[in-house]
């Protein structure tokens, strides 16, 4: 019966260790640890002590029971815990290296090119980390990127891989974000490090800035970006412009905040309709400006106009408003600022070029206290002519423009013709006489002659003329002014008489005329008066002496008893 009974016993042994996972070599195939996964692995009662066991395990040995797993290639890291286990590294039972004992919690850079092994005594758990935006697809929507804007992201060494990661992401972990932009947005800039930015779709994705580098995108509309961040990125969006306010207005030549994007709107829109704009300032250095503007990237409308003065007292100077194109200004300089506000309308935004040059005119002087140079014609020699220009003066006597002569007359002249020849204008004439500007005597006013029409003048010799010549609408432009002196051809006085028949009122007023009939005669004289040894030396009239024929009754109506009343 003795042996009988050990028999027994031997053959129930051996039936146990036929299912035991207490040597490496019958390890437990525990799977593969892909990204956000866990694996649990348990004690299985009846396994026995390992002599392969280390640390808490095999000091003194205890039974365990031995798993393998490995990680799949997108995962970057994994953590271990648990009671009573030794973790291995290594490619087969023959060749295992403990890298973690006694149970202690740890996590691992994941290799998938390795076998991990676990002699567990107790349990321990395999774990990756849990993100759900590791993966293009599952990104964390940020939304919309409005003006100004700024958002931050960072990664995390935990997560996962990617495949669709390029560039210094390829094989480092990181987590995705999706933003789009308002259509106000011309641009954003992004910076960091161990970053990548994405514009498309997951599975059809476009590089735009790759391994960290700072980078100005400018915005596709409509189109959806992406991040992969390993370290940290930060995405600043197109901030409000300084000048959209005439009181911030920018240097125009400066070539700075030239884009409407994200600009608001002070209340001047000349085209109507006009959701942002913004300012530029400019001080003339010469007789005027021409100011230059080329579309970059701008739709829709576009608006522009151009004022003269300061922020509290803009004068109107010019206006474009139409499609986007390459449009022209030329503004007088008169000793004023110019500004100059470009509007657009609501998703029309963009980017813009404006350029200022001086203009120097011909230097015909518009204030008659800077005339320098004198017109010196003499006498009976013909005309004498200068160039002279209208379109760059501020203001006129007598018209909107006005610029200044002085002529100094011989020592014979008393007669002077001012003609304006070659002018796309209609010329306005003033002649004065005078010492200087301060005491100016005026011959002729705001006269109005044809292109090359004389205006005539009686002088005095050797006196200084100042002649003011402006054009009668708009800005005018280049003419020639002639001048010419002469002794005068001006007869002291011309006279007209004029008979009336007030019986006969149908006959001929020259006669003859019939006995008894009564006869009116009315002489008007014109006059023409210069001091004396001056001019033509005509002295005022001291009265009129009539000769009368005969064959009148001067009886009846004497000519002591008549005045002047026709």
């Amino acid at each position: 019966m003795n042996r009988q009974f050990t028999l027994f016993i031997l053959t129930l042994l051996f039936a146990c260790n036929l299912s035991a996972q207490d040597d490496c070599t019958t390890a437990s195939d525990a799977g593969l640890l892909g990204c956000g996964q866990a694996i649990t692995m348990d004690f299985n009662p009846g396994d026995t002590p390992d002599a392969e066991a280390v640390g808490c395990m095999g000091m003194p040995p205890i039974p365990g029971t031995w798993y393998f797993f490995e990680t799949d290639m997108l995962v970057s890291e994994f953590t271990i815990s648990g009671t009573d286990f030794e973790m291995f590294e290594g490619p087969d039972c023959s060749s295992l290296t403990a890298i973690s004992d006694c149970g202690a919690p740890d996590t691992f850079i994941a290799n998938s090119s390795t076998t991990y092994w676990i002699l567990v005594g107790d349990e321990a758990t395999v774990e990756t980390s849990n993100f759900s935006n590791d993966d293009c697809s599952g990104a964390q929507v940020v939304g919309t990127m409005n003006c100004g804007d700024i958002l931050t992201a960072s990664g995390d060494p935990t997560a996962c891989f990617d495949l669709e990661a390029i560039g210094c992401m390829i094989d480092m972990p990181g987590v995705w974000y999706e933003f789009d932009t308002d259509s106000e947005m011309s641009s954003f800039e992004v910076t960091g490090s161990m970053f990548e930015l994405f514009e498309g779709s997951c599975g059809s994705l476009v590089s735009l800035s790759d391994c960290g580098s700072p980078s100005t995108v400018s915005t596709t509309p409509g189109a959806t970006y992406y991040l992969l961040v390993g370290g940290s990125v930060t995405v600043e969006a197109t901030p409000q412009p300084i000048n959209d306010f005439c009181s911030g207005a920018t240097d125009l030549n400066s070539g700075s905040d030239q884009v409407t994007c994200c600009a608001g709107l002070e209340g001047i829109d000349d085209c109507g309709g006009q959701n942002s704009g913004v300012w530029f300032v400019l001080t003339p250095g010469a007789d005027a400006v021409d100011i230059s503007f080329s579309n970059i990237d701008m739709t829709g409308i576009v608006g522009i106009e151009v004022y003269s003065g300061n922020c509290s007292a803009l004068s109107f100077e010019d206006s474009y408003c139409g499609g986007p194109s390459t449009t022209n200004f030329q503004v007088t300089a008169c000793g004023e600022d110019i500004y100059v506000h470009v509007t657009s309308s609501q998703g029309d935004c963009g980017a813009f070029s404006l350029s200022a040059t001086d203009v120097t005119g011909c230097g015909t002087p518009e204030d008659c206290d800077d005339v320098v140079d004198f017109i010196s014609p003499s006498s009976g020699a013909g005309q004498i002519c200068t160039q002279g220009c209208t379109q760059y003066s501020c203001s006129g006597i007598c018209a909107p423009t006005g610029v200044w002569f002085q002529v100094m007359t011989d020592d014979i002249a008393s007669y002077m013709e001012v003609i304006v020849n070659n002018a796309n204008f209609n010329p306005v004439v003033s002649i004065y006489q005078g010492a200087d500007c301060g005491s100016l005597t005026g011959l002729v006013l705001c006269d109005t002659p044809a292109v090359g029409e004389v205006v005539p003048s009686a002088v005095n010799a050797l006196q200084t003329y100042y002649i003011e010549i402006g054009s009668e609408t708009g800005a005018g432009g280049d003419f020639d002014l002639c001048i010419l002196t002469d002794i005068s051809q001006v007869q002291c006085s011309e006279g007209d008489l004029e008979p009336n028949r007030p019986e006969y009122p149908d006959e001929d007023p020259n006669g003859p005329y019939c006995p008894g009939e009564t006869v009116n005669f009315c002489y008007t004289v014109e006059f023409t008066v210069d001091p004396i040894g001056q001019g033509n030396n005509c002295q005022w009239i001291q009265g009129i002496i009539p000769t009368i024929g005969g064959g009148w009754d001067l009886a009846l109506t004497p000519i002591d008893d008549q005045g002047p009343d026709c």
